[in-house]
Order: C-alpha cells, then structure tokens, then sequence
C-alpha cells in the first residue's frame, strides 16, 4: 500500500465540552485519534511530539478549540503532526530518544557535581558555649 498524506482541520471544541474541567486535554488527543482514524480508515494513530506539546500549551483545562495536522498513513497505520513538522515516525522517535538521553545526561551531571560539592564541604565544628546560670525566681526574691 502507498503512503497517503493528507491536512485536516480538526474540531476539538464539541468534544471538549463535553468533558469535565481536568480532563479536556486528554479528550482533545483522544478525539485527534478517533477523527484520524475514521477519516483515514486506520486502526492505529501515533501523535506527534509537537501536536501534543501544542494540545497541552495552555494547560489541562484550555486545548485549542482546532489544530490543522498533516497526515501520513500507511499498512493500517497512520502518524499525525503540525504542518511543517517532521511526519516520519522514526525520526520523530529517534529525535525523542536523543533528547531523553540528553536530559537524563543533565541530571546526572548535576548529582555527581552536587555530590562533588558535597565531599569539598568540611563539616563544621559545633562549639557549645557555657550557658549562663539562670536563677530561678524565688531565688531572687529571698536575696531582696
């Protein structure tokens, strides 16, 4: 089967009102999928890195009322993204790959540097001073 590509302007504002508050992102990725599918006549739908970053831009409570995608479909399988965006599932994959891979190397440079720093520090010595007597008050009323 040939691949197949196509632009859709796809409605979320119906199937997002008909969802509580806290869910209306996540129903606005299922209705992207669902749509995909019954338009393209697909049984799997992948969603792209930006589609999903432009869906959950405005919070869980605020999707976008329409997103215009590109569509490519192909062997029963399609894969969605922004116009201009990269529609080649495995590059996408690999891009997130590489950039997961790259933050998880930031953060364990941060602990070995927190760690490092942590060596450095010479525990500091804790010098108690002679505390004062206090006399109680009965005490000082006897001496008056």
């Amino acid at each position: 089967m040939t691949a197949i590509e196509r632009t859709y302007t796809i409605p979320l504002r119906r199937e997002t009102q008909k969802t509580s508050i806290k869910k209306k992102a996540k129903k606005a990725v299922t209705a992207v999928k669902e749509f995909i599918a019954r338009h393209m006549k697909v049984e799997e739908v992948g969603i792209g890195p930006e589609l999903n970053e432009q869906i959950w831009q405005n919070g869980i409570e605020n999707p976008p009322h329409k997103v215009v995608v590109m569509v490519k479909a192909e062997d029963n399988k399609a894969y969605v993204n922004l116009i201009g965006k990269s529609l080649d599932p495995v590059k996408v994959e690999q891009k997130v790959a590489e950039e997961k891979k790259n933050l998880l190397e930031e953060q364990l440079s941060k602990i070995s540097s927190k760690k490092d720093d942590a060596k450095e520090e010479k525990p500091v010595e804790k010098k108690v001073a002679d505390a004062p007597v206090v006399e109680s008050k009965k005490a000082e009323k006897k001496e008056e």
